[in-house]
């Protein structure tokens, strides 16, 4: 759902196991969480963002901005 953070990743080739491995403490542990995270189903915890943040480079209002219903 956050239509800046799905484009950062399209353009860096990041994929969800290698986000999941940035903000993840246990990298080894499933990456099913940080899909729910992807999808909305779950909330991103502001270490998660802060994280992201730091090695995007990017703004928290690039990055987090929620796609609007019908987009």
């Amino acid at each position: 759902i956050y239509v800046g953070l799905k484009r950062w990743m399209e353009e860096n080739k990041i994929s969800i196991i290698s986000l999941h491995r940035l903000i993840s403490k246990n990298s080894s542990a499933n990456a099913q969480r940080t899909k729910q995270k992807l999808r909305g189903e779950t909330k991103f915890n502001i270490n998660d963002i802060k994280k992201i943040i730091s090695f995007s480079g990017l703004t928290f209002e690039e990055l987090f901005t929620e796609e609007q219903k019908g987009e």
